[in-house]
């Protein structure tokens, strides 16, 4: 079961990079779960799901609809992450969830990037697409920086439910043929004419 109140860490964004003494107290902040979404599916891949969903349904709104629904699809079947046993505590301080998080995160900006480009005359579906598929991982950035998720305890409940028992740390090879899959997709998506 996910732990929902925890501390704001040491480690929040404004004492790491601003370190400047806090005046005021700190106090138990609403935050995501602790180990909750702890591996996932690349945040690479669910973008270049969105960008595949945008181009092909060609309107803003329901591709960020179609793209939150494949973020919840992909993270019921099987994929990278790290077991409940790898997990030690708080994922968040775990080198090796953090490690490929900021790896994935940077890729996972430049897919957007390259998809927005590639994607001439449907950018804002393929743009609302890669957003709706990306959109319940921001919880992790959240977490690190600022210490607490920017969804309701409720929505991160069910993130975290819907993947229990399907991280396993020997998906990556796994994640880099559906990542090869889906540039392929969303190249041949986004060169196709409207």
């Amino acid at each position: 079961m996910c732990p929902f109140y925890t501390e704001r860490p040491s480690s929040c964004f404004a004492v790491k990079f601003f370190p400047l003494r806090r005046r005021w107290p700190l106090s138990p902040v609403k935050a995501a779960p602790a180990d909750a979404d702890s591996g996932g599916v690349l945040v690479t891949n669910h973008v270049l799901a969105g960008a595949a969903i945008g181009a092909l349904v060609k309107r803003p709104l329901p591709a960020l609809a179609v793209g939150v629904v494949s973020h919840l699809a992909m993270d019921r079947i099987p994929h990278w992450g790290l077991s409940h046993e790898d997990r030690q505590g708080d994922p968040m301080k775990n080198p090796t969830f953090l490690r490929v998080a900021y790896r994935d995160g940077f890729a996972g900006l430049a897919a957007m990037g390259a998809a927005f480009g590639l994607a001439r005359g449907r950018r804002v579906p393929v743009l609302a697409g890669m957003v709706g598929a990306a959109l319940l991982d921001l919880d992790k950035p959240s977490r690190h920086f600022f210490g607490m998720s920017p969804f309701p305890r409720s929505v991160d409940q069910f993130h975290c439910d819907i993947q229990q028992g399907r991280e396993h740390a020997h998906k990556m090879r796994q994640e880099l043929a559906v990542a090869a899959a889906l540039i392929g997709l969303v190249a041949g998506l986004c060169w196709s004419p409207k």
